[in-house]
Formats: C-alpha cells, structure tokens, sequence
C-alpha cells in the first residue's frame, strides 16, 4: 500500500508474518540490525523516491511496540520477513506474528548511550572500541531497544537508553559519541576512611586487646595528621592572600 505526503515522498507499507533469522536457514545473520524482505518489496521501492541507506518502522500494533531496521537482502518469500532475535523480542512477537512495516527516514545520530544488563559487561578491557566495531553492523538505533553485542563467544545484552535526536536516528556515515551507564547491578565500591583502613590493619596484626588499643592511637593519630595539614593549608592560604579563613 502506498500513500502520498511523506516529507514530499510515497510511502511504502504494508504487512508481513515476521520470523526469525534461523527460520530462513542462514547463519551468521542475527547480528546488527538488518531484514531479510521480500523481492516484491524491493521492485515497489526501486520505483518510489526513497532515502538511503533504506530504513524501516517495525510496528506491532497490538502492543504499541515500534522498532527501526535496515535491510539485508530482498530474498525473503512473499509474504514474510526474516528479523534478528533479539528485534522480535523488542516487538513482543512469536514466529508468524504480523507486523506493519514502513519505509521511513531518520536523522543523523550524534548520541546514544547504553546500559549493560550484567556486570561482566565490564570485564572486557576497552568495552567502548568493542562496541564501536559492533555498531558497525547497525543501520539505526531506537531508544528502550534492547541490543545484543556478541564478544569472545559470550553475547551482551545492552539497553539503548538514550537517542539524540527524536529517541531514533540513523548511525550510518555519521560521528557518534557513546556513552555508558553504570550496568544493572553494579554496585559502588565501598570508599573507607584512611583512618578506618589503618585500624583494620592493626586489629589484623595484633591481639584483642592491643589491636584496640592500636586502633584507636592510629585513628587519633591520623585525626591530628589530618588537623595540621588542614591547618598547615590555611597558613599558607592566609600568607598569600592576607585574609582570614
């Protein structure tokens, strides 16, 4: 179906049973965020005047869910399109679910930040190259999206936080600043106090009773250490200055 007034542009929509990649029998083809369609598609688009690289509006009207994708290939059977997994999870949809799908243009990303869904996100060394070179594999990005980034045999999954601009824009040929938010259950690490540090050390070390006794000295030390250099900071300060403090 095609209808007029699209930014001055036809619109191609219509309705498809999604499935997944593994239902097409490829492999290797669940990464990023590209569609297998129909050839039919491809002959109605190649005579509309149309952005590219192409990109689409997934649409599970049921839910009110809505994602965006390129596509890969137009070697899908009539009637069907092959998606990645983890898009079909975003859509809440089953094998042969029918979706709406529209071709759309989107504005340049120029931000998107993520979060991790796990903590071991952070065992990887330079996680912010690694998800560049995954980034690679996408035409476009929407917010509240969750995104699968495979790594040394284990796959991430990340949530798409934030979007700028309009919560959904393209990421292809484009400069885009990355950012992370802290993963889901990380937690802070527990900062103690210099003088908490040093009486652990020598409760550690010592008896019971010396420990304490230890404890509670270095503490008292580390108090007046703390006091003269303060002190020591305001002499200097008031020499400088001339003023009181």
């Amino acid at each position: 179906m095609f209808a007029g007034g699209y930014r001055g542009r036809e619109v191609f929509e219509t309705q498809y049973a999604v499935y997944s990649m593994a239902m097409s029998g490829r492999e290797g083809l669940e990464e990023g965020d590209k569609i297998l369609m129909p050839m039919s598609a491809f002959e109605k688009l190649s005579r509309m005047e149309v952005d590219y690289p192409m990109l689409f509006e997934l649409n599970n009207e049921q839910l009110g869910k809505k994602t965006h994708c390129g596509v890969l290939e137009f070697t899908a059977e009539e009637g069907r399109i092959y998606l990645p997994f983890w898009m079909m999870q975003n859509l809440f949809v089953e094998q042969g679910t029918l979706v709406k799908l529209k071709n759309i243009t989107l504005k340049k990303a120029n931000f998107v930040k993520f979060r991790a869904q796990s903590v071991d996100f952070l065992d990887i060394t330079d996680h912010r190259a690694v998800m560049e070179v995954s980034l690679r594999r996408y035409t476009c990005l929407t917010q509240g999206d969750m995104i699968t980034m495979p790594y040394s045999g284990k796959n991430y999954e990340l949530e798409v936080v934030e979007v700028k601009p309009d919560g959904k824009a393209c990421i292809v040929e484009t400069d885009v600043k990355i950012d992370f938010d802290e993963p889901v259950g990380y937690v802070q690490p527990n900062v103690r106090s210099r003088a908490e540090s040093l009486a652990d050390s020598d409760a550690a070390g010592g008896t019971e009773g010396g420990a304490n006794g230890n404890a509670s000295q270095r503490k008292a030390q580390c108090a007046r250490s703390d006091s003269t250099l303060e002190e020591e900071a305001k002499a200097a300060v008031r020499d400088c200055q001339g003023i009181d403090i």
